[in-house]
């Protein structure tokens, strides 16, 4: 007997241990995972401890006294119920964790399925944009046309007008030449007819113009329309949760439901605390993924964020400039050059500012990659590269040797400083290369290549002759490339072997 009084205790005082551990990890989970039920769970576990309190009690007075079989039997009954009514709220809570964690499965799939409709749809409206603005170049230069065809049938016009004259004086003067007469009237008359025809057929060519332009303005409204839209889904996109925050909030959730604490972070998280020079320090620090990432440069006074190339070309690229679709303007101020534009995820300008702040203290090297509508492929590669500080007009100071199969259109710019719209620091005196040339660039008098001009598309009307984004030896300043990217990186590293028709990179919508 006193055994098995023994062994009672024993069992009494590890069950009400269990009991107290268990509540424990209960009330933390309903904590993390029920907000809304707060007030009753804290209601319940209060009610819950003053029964293991009173367990707990008796089985302190049992363990003393244990004068009878039949207490202990009363009291064991009073902590089996504790442990049924706690394993019945421990199902319910597992059985809601399971239910939100469908729920949250559910959102995820919804979510990501529209995250590609929106693709879809942004993806659509730049084609028909871009189809557009094909047009409407080809109206222009058809009303160009027009115009001047327009223009000789008023010369024609004048000079029939003027025989017309000349052939009535004729026939004034030889009136009493009856066969003359005669045949001067019948001569009068076709001529007649002919300029007859000839008025129809320039009222056609005015209605034809007037039809041109009335089309030119709807494709313009459209066009308007068009690009407020696709600003308002790149806008809307951008707002939508990712599938990776989805999942970065699913994992957190799970964590919290099982008590737990730090199981994922946040993808840029990766940068840390450590202070890093370029791309190429980071791709050396064992980083490969290309992203945005947060650098300072040596003997610098800031930090800023840069994107990083790290699949193509052996990675650790720095990128300067970004151009493949026409969605940011690039025909902007000094300021805007300088501080830099755009998004480091699509299109941008990196800044004078930040490239000399890089380029300062190091040798780098410059590789330009170009793509035209063809889906064609060259690149121009040099060997040292470095800009001045804003003093000498960040002037292109260093420019090395040239390799590449898209000839070497930037040695032309060699030593010259950078204009834009309203600060001119070409050599052209009868105007601003800039302006006329609408773009920014290390401008000579004025160009061979214009990377930051206008974009526009393929082949191009003469009005628009050296206006777009072009190489000289690369289909010229008559065609305007679909994209481009300049790159840097130190020089002092392992050569590399550019393949150009095999770009690879992460960065949405560039050379891939």
């Amino acid at each position: 007997m006193a055994r098995f009084n023994t062994f009672i205790k024993i069992v009494i005082t590890f069950s009400s241990l269990v009991s107290l551990v268990t509540l424990e990890k209960l009330v933390n989970r309903s904590l993390h995972r029920r907000q809304r039920a707060h007030l009753q769970g804290e209601k319940d576990t209060k009610w819950n401890l003053l029964e293991l309190s009173n367990i707990s009690s008796s089985t302190d007075q049992e363990s003393v006294t244990l004068n009878s079989s039949e207490d202990i039997f009363s009291t064991s009954g009073r902590r089996d119920g504790v442990f049924h009514r706690l394993n019945e709220r421990l199902s319910a809570l597992v059985a809601l964790d399971e239910q939100q964690s469908k729920h949250l499965e559910s959102l995820e799939y919804r979510f990501t399925k529209l995250e590609v409709q929106s693709q879809e749809r942004a993806e659509n409206i730049r084609s028909e944009l871009r189809e557009i603005s094909r047009r409407v170049q080809q109206l222009d230069w058809q009303s160009s046309k027009v115009e001047s065809l327009l223009d000789t049938l008023k010369e024609d016009t004048t000079f029939l007008r003027q025989s017309f004259d000349q052939l009535r004086s004729t026939v004034t003067i030889s009136s009493a030449n009856t066969n003359l007469k005669y045949i001067a009237n019948e001569a009068l008359v076709e001529t007649q007819n002919k300029f007859q025809i000839l008025q129809m057929s320039v009222q056609v060519i005015r209605s034809s113009i007037v039809d041109v332009s009335n089309e030119i303005s709807l494709l313009k409204l459209n066009v308007s329309k068009i690009a407020n839209s696709t600003s308002e889904i790149l806008t809307q996109t951008k707002q939508l949760p990712t599938t990776k925050l989805l999942n970065t909030k699913f994992l957190e959730s799970r964590s919290l439901a099982r008590g737990q604490e730090d199981v994922c972070t946040i993808e840029h998280q990766r940068i840390g605390e450590e202070q890093w020079s370029d791309c190429w320090d980071i791709f050396q620090n064992g980083q490969k993924e290309s992203g945005i990432y947060k650098i300072r440069p040596s003997s610098s006074t800031y930090s800023f964020y840069v994107y990083c190339e790290m699949q193509s070309n052996d990675g650790g690229w720095t990128v300067l400039q970004n151009r493949h679709e026409g969605a940011s303007d690039f025909y902007k101020d000094w300021q805007e050059y300088k501080l830099g534009f755009g998004n480091l995820l699509g299109e941008f300008w990196l800044g004078l500012r930040h490239i000399h702040a890089i380029t300062r203290h190091k040798l780098y090297e410059l590789l330009i990659e170009l793509k035209d509508h063809e889906g064609n492929k060259v690149y121009a590669s040099y060997d040292s590269f470095a800009i001045g500080s804003q003093e000498e007009g960040y002037a292109l100071k260093i420019l090395g040797k040239y390799t590449g199969n898209a000839g070497d259109s930037l040695v032309y710019h060699a030593g010259q400083k950078f204009s834009t719209m309203d600060v001119d620091n070409d050599n052209w005196l009868d105007g601003n290369c800039a302006v006329s040339h609408t773009g920014a660039w290390w401008y000579n008098g004025c160009d061979t290549s214009n990377l930051n001009g206008r974009y526009l598309n393929g082949d191009l009307p003469e009005d628009y002759n050296f206006q777009g984004i072009y190489w000289y030896d690369w289909h010229g300043p008559n065609y305007s490339l679909m994209e481009t990217r300049m790159s840097i990186r130190p020089r002092d590293r392992p050569t590399f072997q550019i393949q150009a028709t095999t770009y690879k990179s992460s960065s949405p919508g560039t050379m891939d």
